[in-house]
């Protein structure tokens, strides 16, 4: 990154993050609407302080975050100001034991809908643009597994939230450049990878069934 001064974070332009792994998936081609009926793009990604790139990418997240608290209680008393604490749209990894990994899991949204400030106006439909390794479009959306590696293009927008006192930054975000593509261990809109002695419709499956349905799931729609 070459920018990692802090500055309240109303306007920033777009920049790119640093590539790294997605953990462990993301609503990136379809919004999620389980928590927001106008639907949500989001996603985490996995990045190691360890590494130059990511540590410069985490610091600056933590200043900017920094910097739109103070602006948001810069006008408050001191008593008032001690209400509130530091939002990031950062936490630790941890492994399949709880442990932490070390890494720092950043995640990214967008709302899929943006609605105007005219209340006659229409809400604005938002898609996540999708791209390969050497910059070309990829149409249609992508469906992406964990463990898929990435560079996000991403604003961070300062926030404050009442309810919880927090306020900071949350990284929008409008395009993904997929570095390297690890298919969804699942399959995807064409069907579901088989379970050893699960129910099989219609009767017992054959070893030739069982392999094909893998197949089926490994080279689903993505």
């Amino acid at each position: 990154m070459s920018d990692t001064s802090a500055t309240p974070a109303k306007k920033n332009p777009y920049r790119s993050a640093p590539v790294g792994p997605l953990k462990p998936w993301a609503w990136f081609n379809k919004p999620d609407t389980k928590f927001n009926q106008l639907g949500v793009y989001h996603g985490k990604i996995a990045y190691d302080p360890n590494v130059p790139a990511d540590a410069e990418f985490l610091a600056f997240i933590k200043a900017e975050s920094e910097a739109a608290l103070a602006a948001h209680t810069e006008k408050m008393t001191p008593a008032q100001k001690k209400q509130w604490s530091l939002f990031t749209p950062v936490e630790p990894e941890y492994d399949a034991e709880g442990n932490e990994t070390g890494r720092q899991l950043v995640e990214f949204k967008q709302n899929a809908k943006i609605v105007p400030k005219d209340p006659d106006a229409e809400p604005v439909d938002v898609k996540i643009e999708f791209y390969d390794g050497i910059g070309k479009e990829i149409t249609g959306g992508l469906w992406l597994g964990e463990g898929s590696k990435v560079i996000i293009q991403y604003a961070p927008r300062a926030i404050a939230m009442a309810a919880s006192k927090k306020a900071g930054v949350r990284l929008d975000f409008k395009r993904v450049q997929v570095v390297e593509l690890v298919k969804p261990k699942t399959g995807g809109r064409k069907g579901m990878a088989p379970v050893a002695g699960g129910y099989v419709h219609g009767g017992k499956a054959s070893d030739a069934d069982v392999a094909g349905a893998a197949d089926a799931a490994a080279d689903g729609d993505y």
